[in-house]
């Protein structure tokens, strides 16, 4: 994990991680508050990229902050090309 931005309706993660060994990825993770301890969420997993902005783009950042207060955790991540 890289960035935490901490809101009071959600938390967003801001992590790198390796899918294959000696490649990085960069992702989002959106997480609702407050988190059930032990509990499930569900999930959605958003691959982004081919446009400008990818995950950073305001279209997305709302559809993704929109599920987190939801209850749902969503990552998202930028596509390779």
């Amino acid at each position: 994990m890289t960035v935490v931005v901490d809101r009071p309706d959600h938390r967003t993660e801001k992590i790198v991680f390796e899918s294959q060994p000696g490649f990085f990825v960069t992702a989002n993770l959106y997480l609702p508050k407050p988190l059930r301890t032990g509990g499930k969420h569900p999930a959605i997993l958003f691959p982004l990229g081919h446009e400008e902005g990818a995950k950073a783009h305001d279209a997305w950042q709302h559809v993704l902050v929109t599920f987190a207060r939801r209850g749902y955790v969503c990552l998202a991540w930028d596509t390779l090309g």
